[in-house]
């Protein structure tokens, strides 16, 4: 449930939690937001353009120390693969079509935006680092809970979520900022089991470039 009157943006996150981590969910695709009917090219290139707009907005919180944080495994899967640019664009398809070769540029930024992210997440100290009091804890919850693997999690999203909520218990309140169903299950699965509450992990979901809501 989303509570009445929640909207959040960056400032107001920035001030209630401690730390911040951040899925893969929230740093590659669009909002949770009702849109448009558009055709295909113009919904995608809306898309990006909103990516683009975000990592900026993301950026600059990062180097003014906000606490954004994501894990080495999200620093990892939100750099795999190139974007091969220069190879597509030489295509007589491309060459031909408008719509396809703005496309192609945009995806271009996209990714150079990217890799300028994770670059200052890197400079700032961003990429969330467990002590070995904190791993032996990560253990212990996965023991304990079992059943999370039961929420289709991959390993990416399961680190993600079990680091949020190692982190919230060993040291501050944590706030995970995440547009993924299935980490939202297992997280109200943990609250439900008592072994958190939302003040001590709380989730959130982007709607909005700079608009978010916090689940209750």
């Amino acid at each position: 449930m989303i509570e009445k009157n929640n909207f959040r943006t960056l400032d107001e996150i920035t001030s209630k939690y401690s730390i911040i981590l951040m899925d893969t969910s929230i740093l590659c695709n669009g909002c949770l937001k009702e849109r448009r009917r558009l055709n295909f090219w113009d919904e995608r290139r809306n898309e990006l353009e909103e990516q683009i707009k975000f990592m900026d907005l993301l950026i600059d919180y990062i180097k003014k120390d906000a606490p954004y944080f994501i894990t080495p495994l999200i620093a990892e899967e939100y750099l795999r693969g190139n974007y091969p640019y220069k190879r597509i664009i030489k295509s007589k398809e491309v060459q031909q079509n408008r719509k396809i070769l703005e496309l192609c540029r945009k995806t271009r930024d996209s990714s150079k935006k990217r890799k300028s992210l994770i670059d200052t997440f890197r400079e700032k100290d961003r990429i969330l680092k467990l002590n070995n009091d904190e791993q032996d804890l990560y253990n212990t919850f996965c023991e304990t809970h079992p059943n999370l693997l039961g929420y289709e999690l991959g390993d990416v999203d399961l680190d993600f979520f079990i680091s949020g909520a190692v982190i919230s218990q060993a040291r501050e309140p944590v706030g995970l900022i995440c547009n993924d169903f299935g980490i939202a299950r297992a997280w109200r699965y943990v609250l439900n089991k008592r072994e958190l509450n939302s003040g001590q992990l709380g989730f959130i979901i982007r709607t909005e470039i700079n608009g978010f809501r916090i689940l209750n």
